[in-house]
């Protein structure tokens, strides 16, 4: 079970190498969407995706 963790841990440490760009990218579109929930809840506006 161990191994297969390890192994899985691996390969996303190295796609997250080789695709640095793209997480960046997928990091700051997440932080957008938290961002903007969290200022719909602040200001009680009713907000869905």
């Amino acid at each position: 079970m161990s191994s297969t963790l390890k192994h899985a841990f691996s390969s996303l440490a190295w796609y997250t190498r080789q695709d640095a760009e793209a997480w960046k990218m997928l990091t700051f579109l997440v932080g957008v969407v938290a961002l903007a929930t969290a200022i719909a809840s602040v200001s009680n506006v009713p907000f869905s995706l």
